[in-house]
């Protein structure tokens, strides 16, 4: 049986997950937690350091040093695991309080130009849509795609030369066009997700309806909304796949991709209309503008853009990086040069602009990611085999390069390269204090 509630072991280990994932929430805590924590590090890495050194100790003393140690890191990690457990036991006080809820508000940065919305900024209202996140995932069996899985399914299916048809479409204003009353029957159909849980949604809709006066929709941006939008899905997820001749499907959010197999006929169905029937029976929309049908028969060719890649087909499948994320680097490019030629040019902002072009053509593992997560070039486009755009992103930096009228700066960015950073997979390390420097110019 699933456990649901807000209780202080499943906060704890809400808590546990998000420290895997390299999210410390320490700092929120009371001091004390924070202050073990770091007496924890420095035990850590003097048990490390004494590691290295083994052969210059006797073997009893090697030993009875590290015991020693040992033992202050249990100690240490026994009275933060204490704090921690009094604290979580708190928030999950609060959480059970009847005057608890999940307040929304707006966003001040928009989403793909839609509003977008934040849980209210307190402990309880983070660990509580956390567990609710986990009670929708685990209890209607729903989960986001994932989409370097997507990438490489739809990499094999349409680099086969076999005839196909091919629609590629996207939803109009899905979060803001959610039917909520259906999503709600959806909700109700399965008891098991709790009565906390049911009322805790119910709230947010009802938050949600107040703030945009609007009688569908669901907040675009806070976590629980990506599954409750994955449940509302479900059901039509599967009447596309179950569609005649359908031989892949998938949805990445809003962004659809079908591929159909002939018919047996010889006869073209309307698979546009197939498909938006089904969308529309749940009360959504495609969009028009954004609505391909591919007929790959006969040595076509094909071409569209998915999920940051381009798709092209000629004599063979090539991936390239999609239009919208080679002007999204262009604009990173253009704004690093123009931070630097507004400012006063010293030593400071010619290091600065040789880190974001750095950052821009290197990979850099996130910060206290755990997980080993890196961004840059390669990693965040990694399914690419067309490095046409590359070349271009280096054209593109070479001719803002050429406008310097500082000739080490120009030397040491031109060193630099898209392509070579994609390529050898080139590794830069910058501190989380850097980054924040370095990527504040793409937000200025």
């Amino acid at each position: 049986m699933l456990d649901q509630s807000f209780t202080p072991r499943n906060l704890r280990n809400i808590y546990d997950k998000e420290n895997r994932k390299g999210i410390y929430l320490d700092h929120q805590f009371p001091s004390i937690v924070e202050e073990l924590s770091m007496q924890l590090k420095r035990e850590r890495a003097i048990k490390k350091r004494l590691q290295k050194r083994k052969e210059t100790f006797i073997h009893e003393t090697y030993y009875e040093l590290r015991g020693r140690i040992k033992n202050n890191i249990k100690e240490l990690k026994d009275e933060r695991n204490i704090h921690i457990d009094e604290h979580l036991n708190t928030i999950s006080e609060r959480i059970s309080s009847k005057k608890f809820n999940l307040n929304i508000e707006r966003h001040n940065t928009p989403h793909h130009d839609k509003q977008a919305y934040k849980i209210s900024n307190n402990q309880e209202s983070f660990f509580a849509e956390k567990q609710l996140q986990e009670n929708i995932k685990k209890t209607y069996k729903v989960k986001q795609s994932d989409r370097d899985a997507i990438i490489s399914q739809l990499i094999a299916i349409l680099g086969d030369p076999f005839p196909k048809h091919i629609i590629r479409t996207d939803i109009s204003s899905f979060y803001e066009s959610i039917d909520r009353t259906k999503l709600q029957n959806k909700i109700d159909s399965k008891p098991q997700l709790s009565l906390a849980s049911r009322k805790l949604i119910k709230k947010v809709l009802m938050d949600y309806k107040s703030l945009t006066g609007s009688t569908k929709g669901i907040p675009r941006g806070i976590g629980i909304s990506a599954y409750l939008a994955e449940l509302y899905m479900k059901e039509t997820d599967e009447k596309i796949k179950s569609l005649p001749n359908v031989i892949y499907y998938t949805r990445y959010v809003d962004d659809i991709i079908v591929v159909f197999s002939p018919s047996p006929d010889g006869t073209t169905p309307n698979h546009i209309s197939e498909v938006k029937t089904i969308i529309e029976d749940v009360g959504l929309i495609l969009n028009s503008d954004k609505t391909n049908a591919i007929d790959f028969r006969n040595g076509n060719n094909f071409s569209f853009d998915y999920l940051g890649y381009k798709f092209k087909y000629s004599s063979g499948l090539k991936v390239g990086i999609s239009n919208n994320k080679i002007e999204k680097y262009r604009q990173r490019i253009t704004s690093s040069f123009d931070v630097y030629q507004r400012g006063h040019k010293g030593r400071n902002a010619r290091k600065m602009l040789i880190n974001r072009i750095r950052f821009l053509t290197g990979n850099t593992k996130l910060t206290n990611n755990k997980g080993g997560a890196f961004v840059g070039i390669y990693s965040s486009n990694k399914w690419a085999n067309d490095h046409s755009s590359l070349k271009g992103l280096d054209a593109f930096l070479r001719h803002k390069t050429n406008q310097l009228d500082c000739p080490n700066l120009k030397e040491r960015i031109e060193k630099l390269s898209f392509e070579e950073g994609f390529i050898n997979k080139n590794f830069r390390h910058f501190s989380a204090s850097q980054l924040g420097r370095l990527t504040k110019a793409w937000r200025l």
